[in-house]
């Protein structure tokens, strides 16, 4: 059955609680549990952010694969520092508080 969505409406309604409460909230979940396609039912906006721990962060392919397949308006890559900088005209290096403050502006 591959590509059926399967409806869940307890952990839909618990998001956007948490998003009327809240302009930016985390999905946690192991692996292939359907924290994309849960956020794709709830979002009006596309956003990604893939977490680093390195001293100067680039680009990924998964990040490239990312922003096409799920058709992103825009991602972040958050890492351990203070300074900013673009990687690509939808992708920003930043620390965790730009990024966010950046998504909440957004909204």
């Amino acid at each position: 059955m591959q590509g059926a969505i399967i409806r869940r409406p307890a952990a839909l309604e618990a998001i956007e609680t948490a998003l009327a409460e809240n302009p930016v909230c985390a999905l946690l979940g192991p692996r292939q549990c359907g924290k994309t396609t849960l956020a794709q039912q709830v979002a009006a906006k596309r956003y990604g952010v893939e977490f680093k721990c390195s001293d100067a962060p680039v680009m990924t392919k998964s990040l490239h694969i990312a922003l096409t397949d799920l058709k992103l308006e825009r991602a972040w890559i958050v890492y351990p520092s203070n300074e900013e900088y673009p990687v690509h005209e939808k992708v920003r290096v930043c620390p965790l508080a730009a990024a966010l403050k950046e998504v909440a502006s957004r909204e």
